[in-house]
């Protein structure tokens, strides 16, 4: 409880939320955003009004995983980076204590294996079947941010991002602090939530 108390004394005032121009920073005009587009056109058949068909109205941490495994299959065969999950602790190894990840992203080519690496994060995604409060979602990813940039000591920021209920909400942590895009709706921007998750496995500069 210290460490957590100190670690949230270390972020709180330099956390910034709702950043405008967040999404259009980060996947507008790279040169994989019109690819992202095409992706969220070819799937719109599978939405109904606004929401999905095939996505549940509280997706829980394997339906998440479960659609997100059918979606990099088919539209991301050949993206720079690989979305995988962790069964245990034991998973994930280099960093600075045995921890568990939801969801994160590694590049395509770095050595397959089922023993991951730290040295080799990306993007992290944090699932919650429930809203949780900020602070916890906070802490929780500070914490594996910290493991992240311990492992990559010249790595200046890293994506990551919280899905709770259909709710989403996009951050960057640099050596600074967090920022965010502000929570969507997935399925009231089926566009953005589309084309965020096909973003993070496309960029280029994991």
């Amino acid at each position: 409880m210290i460490i957590e108390s100190a670690m949230f004394n270390e972020i709180r005032k330099c956390t910034y939320r709702n950043v405008g121009g967040f999404f259009e920073k980060y996947f507008e005009g790279r040169p994989w955003s019109r690819r992202s587009k095409v992706i969220y056109d070819a799937m719109k058949k599978q939405y109904k009004g606004r929401r999905r068909t095939d996505f549940s109205d509280l997706p829980d941490e394997d339906a998440v995983w479960d659609w997100l495994s059918r979606f990099q299959n088919e539209y991301l065969s050949d993206s720079h980076g690989i979305f995988y999950v962790t069964e245990s602790k034991s998973d994930l190894g280099g960093g600075i204590a045995q921890r568990q990840l939801d969801l994160f992203v590694k590049r395509r080519d770095t050595e397959a294996s089922q023993k991951h690496d730290w040295k080799d994060v990306c993007v992290i995604g944090e699932l919650k079947q429930s809203k949780c409060s900020l602070k916890k979602l906070l802490l929780q990813m500070a914490r594996h941010m910290r493991d992240t940039f311990a492992a990559q000591p010249t790595r200046r920021f890293i994506h990551g991002f919280f899905l709770h209920d259909t709710t989403m909400e996009l951050w960057v942590f640099d050596r600074s602090g967090p920022y965010s895009s502000g929570e969507f709706d997935i399925h009231e921007e089926p566009e953005k939530f589309i084309r965020t998750i096909a973003g993070y496995a496309m960029m280029s500069r994991l």
